[in-house]
C-alpha cells in the first residue's frame, strides 16, 4: 500500500509539475519596461488546452509558458542592449557570461532568472524570426522574442 502512495505522489509530481499557471508569466513579461519603440507583434500562451497545448512535468519549466514577440526599428544590436537594459531593470540575475551576439549577424539571446523564473530573450535581424510555429518577422524589423517560464 505504501508503495502504491509514493508511486501515485510521484506520477502525480511528473505529470501536474508545478502549480504556476500561465496567467504568472504573462504577468512577468507584462512587468517588463520594455521601449515605447517596441510594438507587440504577437503573445502565445503555451499551457494546457492553450492556443499551444502542452502537459507540465516535473522535469521541465516549459509549460506553461508565455512567448511574446516585439517589433523595432532600431537595429539589432541596440535592441539586444535595449532587451538586456530591460531585463536588468527588473532585477533578474544576469550573468554577463550569458551574454551571447555575434556582431555581423544572426540572432543574439541570453537566458535570465529571478527565484524560479526564467526568461529566454532573442533578439533577430529584420525579416528573421526562429522559424517556429509563428512566423511574425517583418523585413524591416527587428524581431525580439521573450520567453517566460519556470526554471
Amino acid at each position: 500500500m505504501r508503495r502504491a502512495t509514493i508511486a501515485a505522489a510521484l506520477i502525480a509530481t511528473v505529470v501536474l509539475g508545478c502549480a504556476v499557471d500561465a496567467g504568472h508569466y504573462t504577468a512577468v513579461l507584462d512587468d517588463l519596461a520594455v521601449p515605447d519603440s517596441w510594438t507587440t507583434a504577437r503573445t502565445v500562451v503555451q499551457a494546457p488546452g492553450a492556443e499551444l497545448d502542452c502537459t507540465p512535468t516535473f522535469m521541465s519549466g516549459s509549460c506553461p509558458r508565455v512567448i511574446r514577440f516585439y517589433h523595432s526599428d532600431q537595429t539589432r544590436l541596440a535592441a539586444f542592449d535595449a532587451a538586456a537594459a530591460v531585463v536588468a531593470d527588473s532585477r533578474f540575475d544576469f550573468p554577463e557570461r550569458e551574454l551571447w551576439c555575434p556582431r555581423t549577424s544572426g540572432p543574439c539571446s541570453f537566458v535570465v532568472t529571478k527565484g524560479d523564473e526564467r526568461l529566454a530573450v532573442n533578439v533577430y535581424p529584420p525579416g528573421e524570426d526562429d522559424g517556429w510555429l509563428f512566423p511574425v518577422a517583418e523585413p524591416d524589423l527587428v524581431l525580439i522574442r521573450m520567453i517566460a517560464d519556470g526554471k
